[in-house]
């Protein structure tokens, strides 16, 4: 898979700009708060 992650993406200024530049993934608070980790995980 070639392309580019952009992390940490919170503005839509920031997601037009990265997808005008090519950026193919993009995540962060724009999109959605990180969930939270299971009670299993924390054992």
């Amino acid at each position: 898979m070639d392309g580019a992650l952009a992390e940490g993406v919170e503005l839509l200024d920031e997601v037009n700009y990265l997808v005008k530049s090519g950026v193919d993934l993009l995540q962060g608070y724009y999109f959605a708060k990180p969930a939270p980790v299971p009670p299993e995980v924390n054992r």
